[in-house]
């Protein structure tokens, strides 16, 4: 996903209608360029897993090359994003 996102490229099937929109929006203000500048996605490593009701919680580790990122993520019972945050570590 966030090598198709460095590309400029989204896969809304992956996202909420609500969340493809703000993730389009992002792109066209600077989430593709940010993405190239902190390097290759080098791992992921999951951090924590939770239920909430129908939704999943995960926070994730992303090793770039430059830097390390967190990223809390919220799946719904249609296995769609509903919510994803990317911050530094």
């Amino acid at each position: 996903m966030f090598e198709h996102l460095a590309e400029g490229q989204i896969d809304r099937d992956m996202f909420t209608p609500q969340l493809a929109g703000m993730v389009s929006a992002q792109m066209k203000t600077g989430l593709a360029k940010f993405l190239r500048d902190v390097g290759k996605l080098e791992a992921i490593q999951l951090v924590e897993r939770k239920n909430e009701g129908a939704d999943r919680l995960y926070r994730y580790r992303l090793v770039f090359k430059r830097q390390n990122w967190i990223l809390p993520c919220t799946f719904d019972k249609n296995n769609k994003l509903t919510s994803l945050t990317l911050g530094p570590e």
